[in-house]
């Protein structure tokens, strides 16, 4: 039921200041946004509310005071232009809000304020600002003891009394003995994550990340989080990105842009990463801001179970970790730039919200060997609205076995609400009020009950400064309703059980992109054994980036991500590439009779020692053979950083009616571990047709270098590497299970 009416006195009063144009801002409201107010239709003015104050009222509240802006479009003046104020009866229900303010008429019980109308004045060309003075604001309850909320509604009027344009907006009503309101529980999960700007570690294909720290978005949020420090907030940090400003600010580093037709540069090291960093630290250590890490690169985990591309946290046998895994282990890179632990080290966001069955089972029955998570941070559309209002945050998800594990559900329509456009004053004023009256109807709709609010914005929301200090700003007012807890108090509150909602999948990463992931995390596998004394994975990183759940969404974004898949894998290959066979092309090889002694080298390009073995094979031994009769030449040793091996190996013809051409081909392999694994396939060709006496040529413009895709055959090599990771993955799971 609707509150009472009441028949306000409104005094309303106008002061006229001008002020130029404000200027554009790029800034715009993410696709499925929720509507802040009216849909303006087309016409010469513009009613755009910037300020009111104070934003929430009481009985003893004299004046409200409104920052209304009036633009007219045209190039004349239009007379006799009236502001009109009027308000609605309480709104009592979250849904009816969302309806009003979708909504672009007056709200049933509609009462015009009883003071003269303001006005008439004529609207000149451009912008004009008023202020409207609102009287006794207080009256709206009617001294009502409870905490209510009221719509608004201002109006541009013409000479005849039709609306020019409208404006909609809310009030908040605080009762005298607000002290005695059961407030809701508010908790803030503040992310600081960001896109990929790695295809290695090595590489950045893009420098954005020096202004967002500088002037941007990640500035912003730290900002925020800086001015309002333990007032129920929880940093969600994507290890990667800590991963990528270290990078930049410990030393000079590679910038290669993909679009660039000039080669790649050396960048100097950036002062504004290591400040941003710095102040990060300071945050979390001294000023003990709770956090928790996303795996590395905040891949999409729901998609990489999907493709049985999780693993299960442990290596048996000599496996590998499978993909999310790793992720999950290199969240120890975020910690170490951090130089603290996590505070809440098994949460599980993943991206939308959303989770499905397989999910849940893989990352709650390999908690404990370091795969996954116990708690989910989910989104409140993964459960069907409550009947009785808006449910607690605090609720649980099942696994298959039955088991209960906790769960926070954030609100889904505050997070469209507070991740659209905030930087324009109009923006940031709409945003703020709504996010008001969400929350005070919220508490309003069970006013005995206490429940818990997650407030949790879009992974990469781009606020305005002022509107991200509002939501974290805990304001004597906005304290009679909300108080705030930390993320581990939320978990632990009084939850009410849901049942979950099927999960849409349109949005994930495919299966023809996981795939090619897949594959290129293979080679980077096999790559990663060949370093001693330990192995290093940090190739890995290249298919967590490639899999990062920024890559989700619209057709451009997945075109956009196979943009970046290519480049990535192009750039894996460079890498695995530094650990080479080479054949020397201008050297004519000695020979007697039928047979020769061909050069080769092998070549460590990188900056650590490696161990490899060396297998050379003629692939037609009825026409040539190389060392002997066995038809293998084999080296296994170590290389130090830098070196260049000489590699001597003797070949002889077999054919008595030789071919013009003979294929040899050269494998690096793992060394000294089991099972072994291809790192490297290429081949060169021998000419093996009308040998002159002196001599055999190596003819090095046939040689071709297989890695990476490029050719058959190291397509042919990479698969079965793939296929090797989806069984161990399969038997990693039947491990489990058992």
């Amino acid at each position: 039921m609707r509150g009472r009416l009441s028949a306000a006195l409104c005094a309303v009063a106008l002061a006229v200041t001008g002020a130029p144009p404000a200027a554009a801002d790029p800034a715009r409201p993410r696709p499925g946004t929720v509507k802040q107010v009216g849909q303006h239709v087309k016409n010469p003015v513009t009613v755009k509310l910037t300020r009111m104050s104070p934003q929430s009222i009481t009985a003893g509240t004299k004046t409200v005071r409104f920052t209304v802006t009036i633009t007219n479009s045209s190039a004349t003046a239009i007379p006799k232009v009236r502001l009109h104020l009027s308000y609605g009866g309480q709104i009592t229900t979250r849904s009816e809000l969302d309806a009003f303010a979708r909504s672009n008429a007056d709200p049933a019980g509609v009462t015009d304020a009883e003071a003269p109308v303001i006005g008439p004045f004529d609207l000149e060309p451009g912008d004009t600002v008023r202020n409207l003075v609102w009287s006794r604001p207080g009256a709206i309850a009617g001294n009502a003891p409870t905490l209510n909320t009221y719509p608004l509604v201002i109006k541009a009027l013409d000479v005849n009394g039709q609306p020019l344009d409208t404006q909609h907006t809310f009030v908040t009503y605080v009762p005298k003995n607000a002290k005695k309101l059961v407030k809701t529980k508010v908790s803030f999960v503040w992310p600081l994550i960001d896109r990929p700007h790695r295809t290695t570690d090595s590489i950045f294909f893009d420098d954005q990340l020096s202004d967002a720290v500088t002037d941007g978005r990640l500035n912003t949020l730290l900002t925020a989080a800086e001015s309002n420090p333990n007032t129920g907030t929880t940093l969600a940090i994507d290890p990667g990105l800590l991963d990528d400003l270290q990078t930049m600010s410990s030393a000079n580093y590679f910038l290669d842009p993909p679009k660039d037709t000039e080669k790649g540069k050396s960048v100097p090291k950036n002062p504004q990463t290591q400040a941003w960093l710095t102040k990060l630290r300071a945050l979390v250590k001294e000023r003990r801001t709770a956090f928790f890490l996303t795996p590395y690169g905040d891949p999409d985990s729901v998609a990489l179970v999907g493709q049985n591309m999780a693993g299960t946290g442990s290596k048996k046998n000599g496996s590998t970790l499978g993909l999310l895994s790793a992720a999950y282990r290199d969240k120890s890179r975020g910690q170490a730039v951090l130089q603290v632990p996590e505070t809440y080290p098994r949460v599980a966001w993943p991206a939308s919200g959303t989770i499905d069955q397989a999910t849940i089972d893989k990352l709650t029955t390999n908690y404990k060997k370091g795969l996954g998570s116990d708690l989910f941070l989910l989104s409140s559309s993964f459960w069907p609205a409550g009947q009785n209002g808006t449910p607690t945050a605090t609720t649980s998800i099942q696994s298959t076995d039955r088991k209960s594990h906790p769960a926070l559900a954030f609100d889904d329509t505050i997070q469209n609400v507070i991740s659209g456009a905030t930087k324009k004053p109009e923006d940031i004023f709409a945003a703020e009020q709504r996010y008001l009256a969400e929350t005070a109807v919220m508490t309003a709709e069970q006013p005995g009950r206490q429940r818990t609010l997650v407030v949790s914005p879009d992974r990469r929301w781009n606020p305005g400064l002022e509107f991200a200090q509002f939501l974290l700003k805990n304001t004597a007012l906005r304290s009679a309703w909300l108080k705030p807890v930390s993320l581990g108090q939320a978990a632990t509150s009084t939850k009410v059980e849901r049942l979950p909602q099927q999960r849409p999948q349109s949005a994930e990463l495919t299966a023809d992109h996981l795939r090619s992931v897949r594959a290129m995390d293979a080679d980077a596998v096999a790559f990663s054994k060949i370093f001693i004394p330990q192995p290093d994975e940090s190739l890995r990183h290249a298919g967590m980036r490639a899999s990062s759940t920024y890559w989700r969404g619209t057709a451009r974004r997945r075109s956009q991500a196979s943009t970046f898949l290519s480049v990535t894998r192009t750039d894996v290959g460079k890498e695995i590439n530094k650990v080479r066979v080479l054949v020397d092309a201008d050297t004519k090889k000695s020979v007697t009779g039928s047979s020769a002694t061909v050069l080769l080298t092998l070549v460590n390009d990188l900056k650590q020692p490696v161990k490899v073995h060396v297998q050379i094979s003629s692939t037609k031994s009825n026409v040539l053979l190389v060392n002997g009769k066995k038809n293998m030449f084999i080296y296994d040793d170590e290389l130090e950083a830098g070196a260049k091996v000489p590699l001597q190996v003797p070949m002889e013809q077999t054919n008595t009616t030789p071919e013009k051409e003979t294929e040899v081909k050269i494998q690096i392999i793992t060394s000294g571990i089991e099972p072994a694994r291809l790192v490297r396939e290429q081949f060169f060709k021998v000419g093996t047709n009308d040998i002159p006496p002196a001599g055999w040529l190596i003819t090095i413009g046939a040689l071709v270098i297989m890695g990476l895709g490029v050719g058959f055959r190291g397509m042919r090599a990479r698969k079965r590497r793939s296929a090797e990771a989806e069984t161990e993955e399969a038997e990693h799971d039947r491990a489990a299970a058992g």
